[in-house]
């Protein structure tokens, strides 16, 4: 393998077949057939002119205690990749103890968070790690008919699931519907004008970090704008990956 070439793994299920809402879980079922290597972004994406000039608020949101059986389902779906990466790693010739991770704005800060989760007595499932601009929204009133469970509930009605905290019924609602929902928190709810949704205090979420580089990127938004984009507004990282 020459220095520029680099092996790509794509469709790998780490996971059995996700519940929507719910924290991910190892498949039950092994199928050692040829999985499709097609790829295709899967994700439903909001109106870029959210992004450019986003509308009035003050509130994020997340699902409160009493509307969800699992706070936080995205840094639980990272958990579960990196605990696959401990587990298998060995059989492509890596070694398990010098796991590194990478991430920068939202990737970033979810690094942070795995660091001190449940009050960093759990490994994080890496070494070493790079956070850069590392960013992410806090969603703090947990309080009884809060902030958070109020736009949960209005999230709730614009799925067509009624304002009661009905969690089977969003994860059984039609995908249309909950793309129309997630719109409307997009339209009427924002907090720094990137995005409605972040990561819950639920008082749960150390350990062996030998090194880590934390740094602040100067022109991020380089990194999500196409190099032919000249004119028009530019607007900010919203996301990003843990490598």
């Amino acid at each position: 393998m020459t220095p520029r070439q680099l092996y790509v793994f794509k469709n790998i299920r780490f996971g059995a077949k996700p519940v929507r809402f719910a924290a991910p879980r190892y498949p039950t079922n092994l199928d050692s057939s040829i999985q499709d290597p097609t790829y295709g972004p899967a994700c439903y994406q909001i109106q870029p002119k959210a992004l450019s000039n986003p509308p009035g608020g003050s509130h994020s949101i997340k699902a409160p205690r009493n509307g969800l059986e699992q706070p936080n389902p995205g840094l639980y779906d990272q958990a579960l990749l990196l605990d696959w990466v401990q587990k298998y790693v060995g059989q492509a010739g890596g070694d398990a103890s010098q796991v590194s991770a990478w991430g920068e704005s939202a990737s970033a800060g979810s690094i942070l968070h795995h660091l001190v989760r449940e009050g960093g007595t759990v490994n994080p499932g890496f070494k070493t790690f790079l956070a850069q601009s590392p960013a992410f929204e806090w969603s703090w009133d947990n309080s009884s008919d809060g902030t958070l469970d109020t736009i949960y509930r209005d999230f709730s009605g614009h799925a067509k699931c009624g304002f009661r905290y009905e969690i089977e019924c969003l994860r059984g609602a039609r995908v249309e519907d909950l793309a129309s929902a997630n719109q409307k928190l997009f339209d009427v709810v924002h907090q720094t004008g990137l995005f409605p949704v972040g990561p819950s205090v639920d008082g749960r979420y150390r350990c062996g970090i030998t090194r880590a580089l934390i740094s602040h990127v100067s022109d991020e938004t380089a990194s999500f704008t196409p190099a032919y984009v000249v004119s028009g507004n530019p607007s900010t990282a919203s996301t990003g990956s843990i490598h």
